[in-house]
């Protein structure tokens, strides 16, 4: 069974995941937690994209497969120009992260700014459950949802494939995250969490 939705576009501006897809050479900063990412990047990689992901904590070590992966454990004041560097290395021409407000990636957004790099956004569906939403630029306040100039079009989708036990295995993946981001402190040493709460509460 389909649906029938009215899907939101800039002006001319094309759908985020088409967008994306004309990109050579992504970076990916902090997902979802579990493998979300790992399967994203295998997907890129189907689409002849090279994929290449920032860690800043053990967590999302332990997550990053399928991609060349770069480990940041400096003060965060240096992420912008570390970042600048890696963008012009690797001719990064796309970043995509989970969720805007994390400091990491609102330095990341700026960084794209400067560097004309495209910036795109996953986020827990807005339509939920079996959701998850992919913006260009920025979700929720930043989306272009909110924007006057949206122009709603219509677009017809195929029901959401129900996510089996999806409530116990968001549990197993919050476990092994916060117990690897622990673990990792070793490694990581400059790293602060976006959630200001400890491994225990947060397991």
């Amino acid at each position: 069974m389909n649906s029938s939705i009215n899907f939101p576009v800039v002006s001319t501006q094309i759908l985020p995941v088409c967008r994306l897809l004309e990109a050579k050479n992504v970076l990916l900063l902090q997902g979802p937690l579990g493998p979300f990412f790992q399967d994203f990047s295998v997907w890129l990689r189907s689409k002849n994209i090279n994929v290449s992901k920032v860690n800043f904590n053990g967590g999302d070590w332990f997550y990053s497969k399928h991609a060349n992966l770069f480990n940041f454990n400096q003060p965060i004041d240096n992420l912008s120009s570390w970042l600048q560097s890696l963008i012009k290395g690797k001719l990064i021409d796309a970043i995509v992260c989970f969720g805007d407000c994390r400091p990491q990636h609102q330095i990341a957004k700026q960084v794209c700014e400067l560097l004309d790099v495209d910036f795109f956004v996953f986020e827990e569906g807005y339509i939920r459950p079996d959701y998850i939403t992919f913006e260009y630029q920025g979700v929720n306040g930043n989306s272009s949802w909110s924007h006057e100039e949206t122009v709603l079009l219509p677009v017809t989708i195929n029901d959401p494939k129900d996510a089996e036990q999806k409530f116990i295995k968001m549990v197993g993946y919050a476990i092994t995250y916060y117990i690897a981001m622990t673990l990792g402190k070793f490694w990581f040493t400059r790293y602060k969490h976006h959630r200001n709460t400890s491994t225990l509460k947060e397991a």
